[in-house]
């Protein structure tokens, strides 16, 4: 990986990037995401599999060498992510997967960042944002339906987004290893 000084904090348009400390899940999480998926029909935007991620803290124009900076050196505990037990929504539009198990994760990384400005005063809510509505398109039309999995936390990732108008774009740019009982 890059030394911090080398990250650049800037997206190709030229505007800063928004960044977030991401827990991402391997990929037979991500194939049971996608086939519910392919179940929510056109009223939906849906979250490329590559992009589905689990946000442990957000910053909406920090220096993303500060926040490598502030994470080197962490211990990242022992983490399993329970993912379920159905869909649900949070917000507006989002279409959701609640994630249980990260909280203690989430502090370590709230803690050890606390000097990185600016965050965004948000609680910690673990959820796999799955898809949005479309405008029209009603709340509850796919809530309550049953999913469940679980993963060890291999990784917690730092990651950029550019929002574009198809959607935002994100780009990984430094990953911890988060150890695990798991085989």
């Amino acid at each position: 990986m890059s030394p911090a000084s080398d990250l650049g904090g800037v997206c190709q348009s030229g505007a800063v990037a928004r960044s977030f400390i991401a827990v991402r899940p391997p990929g037979h999480v991500r194939s049971a995401i996608v086939e519910l998926q392919s179940t929510l029909g056109p009223g939906h935007r849906l979250v490329p599999p590559e992009q589905l991620h689990v946000t442990l803290r957000f910053w909406s124009d920090a220096p993303p060498a500060a926040i490598v900076t502030a994470l080197d050196g962490s211990t990242p505990p022992s983490t399993i992510a329970l993912v379920g037990p159905s869909v649900g929504e949070l917000g507006r539009d989002a279409v959701m997967l609640p994630v249980t198990g990260l909280d203690d994760l989430a502090a370590i990384v709230r803690t050890a960042t606390a000097g990185v400005p600016p965050p965004v005063a948000r609680p910690f809510v673990g959820h796999l944002t799955v898809a949005r509505r479309k405008r029209g398109v009603s709340e509850g039309s796919v809530s309550g339906r049953p999913f469940a999995a679980s993963f060890p936390v291999r990784s917690i990732e730092l990651v950029v987004s550019e929002l574009r108008p198809t959607g935002a774009v994100h780009r990984r740019l430094r990953s911890w290893p988060v150890p695990t009982d798991a085989p």
